[in-house]
């Protein structure tokens, strides 16, 4: 228990420097994908409560084929990119279950891909990523 608990403190004491460096790889990626001719970078407008934890690419089209093929590209090179989440209407044992319009969210699960973000990244791993 007691090494559980340290192990726990030391992480939370590195927790303001993997913030900033997932800062440092958001701004990155920022750069890198600005000029992409088939996605966009997401980026939060309100930067006051965002810690870059998760980062994500929106293809400028909705093309759930072209997304597929970029996360093919992307995790055969050794990237470990994946789509957003399926709705949870979608699972089987939902889909019985009542739901809102969803045609925005259904629109954005064939277009976002979530990019990685861990602080184990180095640089130029990033770079050649984009």
């Amino acid at each position: 228990m007691f090494l559980i608990r340290n192990l726990g403190i030391s992480q939370i004491n590195k927790l303001k420097s993997y913030i900033k460096l997932k800062l440092k790889f958001h701004k990155l990626y920022l750069k890198k994908v600005k000029h992409a001719e088939y996605v966009d970078f997401i980026t939060v407008q309100n930067r006051s409560f965002y810690n870059n934890w998760l980062n994500f690419i929106k293809l400028k089209v909705s093309d759930t084929t072209l997304r597929d093929i970029i996360l093919s590209g992307l995790n055969n090179i050794g990237y470990e990119c994946r789509p957003i989440w399926s709705l949870m209407s979608s699972l089987p044992h939902f889909q019985k279950n009542p739901t809102m319009d969803l045609r925005n969210v259904i629109n954005l699960q064939s277009t976002i891909i979530n990019i990685p973000s861990s602080s184990n990244l180095i640089v130029w791993a990033i770079l050649s990523l984009l």
